[in-house]
């Protein structure tokens, strides 16, 4: 609750825009905050399969595959699940919404958004497995706060402009925990070496 606090408190403080204007809270404040508490806490969900699925590595490694591949039996079971329900439910909403004509006017340019955004994902997330393979016993807590906290959230989020109409304070402080983040990270890395 006491972070919950210091989020609205600092919301407001930064509500006033670099243009001298005050900054208006959304109506549907609560509501994407629920939505963010709510995936938030599902989000680990992918790390925690990948996890707990050492039998699943074990059978494909006694199968002949090294290490490293056998991550790729890993995501096959757990990205498995959510095959059906991912694609479903954004076409659901082109349609609820009347969007989908839009993906017809320029269905080439669509698709290719759509590779791009598919190849690049499956990239990061592959890379992601062989990375927590190679380190070891922690690399899915080190390497899933590496790969979800500082490496795709803050920085795709500073490469496509989300954080331009943050305060200098803000951005100080979001410099100051992504450190932090550093630091910790290469703490526990060199504990796991010790």
């Amino acid at each position: 609750m006491s972070i919950m606090g210091y989020v609205r408190a600092a919301r407001e403080r930064d509500g006033a825009r670099s243009d001298g204007t005050a900054g208006t809270a959304s109506p549907n404040y609560r509501k994407g905050l629920a939505l963010c508490l709510f995936t938030g806490a599902r989000a680990p969900m992918i790390n925690l399969g990948f996890a707990f699925s050492g039998k699943i590595s074990a059978q494909a490694v006694a199968q002949g595959a090294s290490e490293q591949s056998a991550t790729l039996a890993i995501w096959v079971v757990v990205l498995g699940a959510a095959a059906v329900p991912n694609p479903l439910y954004p076409v659901f909403l082109l349609f609820r919404n009347g969007t989908h004509a839009r993906f017809s006017r320029s269905p080439l340019r669509g698709g290719l958004l759509v590779s791009v955004m598919g190849v690049l994902w499956a990239a990061g997330t592959l890379g992601y497995g062989w990375g927590a393979a190679t380190m070891g016993a922690y690399g899915t807590s080190i390497g899933y706060v590496v790969y979800v906290v500082t490496l795709w959230s803050t920085v795709t989020g500073l490469l496509t402009g989300e954080w331009r109409d943050a305060n200098q304070q803000t951005m100080r402080r979001m410099r100051i925990g992504l450190a932090w983040i550093v630091v910790a990270v290469l703490i526990v890395s060199a504990s796991g070496l010790a």
